[in-house]
């Protein structure tokens, strides 16, 4: 259990941060204030029930190392929800200088940033030794592809931050997101279709 604290506790800390900040913005945004609170608690309540039920009634090494990764992911889906919401609180303090433009590239900026450090983590972490789906050699594989696509699609974030003009800013930013979420999420159906077919 000891193996589980520091990613708990680190975990639980971003995903806390965010509560105040979305209060904030449903005090300053009453209209919109639905979409603060579900950003800041969607996280929390989705970590509860996933570890509840997968892990509940496992003690086993493997679903330790399982749970340190799930925990580790929820952290990197938090920092992602964390920063827009801090931005989004300083973009609504009243500073002059801070119009579309720039709120559109310090945001980018900032999300992209994010990725990518979150991607440059993503091969260093310790693989699950559970058993079932892939093999070990192939889920290395994916989160070495997963690593450097998110890296990519970052850095490619960044630049479109700052080069798209304001009024396209938003389809071309969520358009670069979704193509490199994509990419990662159809590598690892790729891999579990594999796997099942040669099961």
């Amino acid at each position: 259990m000891a193996q589980t604290k520091a990613p708990f506790l680190s975990t639980a800390a971003i995903l806390a941060l965010a509560l105040p900040l979305a209060v904030i913005m449903a005090v300053r945004e009453p209209d919109a204030a639905w979409m603060f609170i579900l950003a800041a608690v969607f996280m929390p309540i989705a970590w509860l029930v996933v570890e509840t039920l997968k892990f509940s009634n496992q003690e086993t090494k493997p679903a330790l190392e399982d749970r340190i990764t799930l925990r580790q992911s929820v952290r990197s889906a938090g920092l992602l929800i964390l920063i827009p919401l801090g931005l989004t609180v300083l973009f609504t303090s009243g500073f002059d200088w801070i119009n579309d433009a720039w709120e559109t590239r310090i945001l980018g900026c900032a999300f992209g940033l994010a990725l990518i450090v979150i991607a440059n983590a993503i091969p260093k972490r310790p693989t699950s030794l559970s058993q079932g789906g892939a093999s070990l050699a192939e889920r290395q594989a994916i989160a070495r592809f997963s690593g450097r696509t998110l890296m990519i699609t970052g850095a490619i974030y960044i630049l479109a931050a700052f080069v798209t003009p304001n009024d396209l800013a938003g389809f071309v930013l969520s358009a670069i997101a979704i193509i490199g979420s994509l990419l990662v999420v159809g590598r690892c159906l790729f891999a579990m279709t594999r796997a099942k077919s040669q099961a």
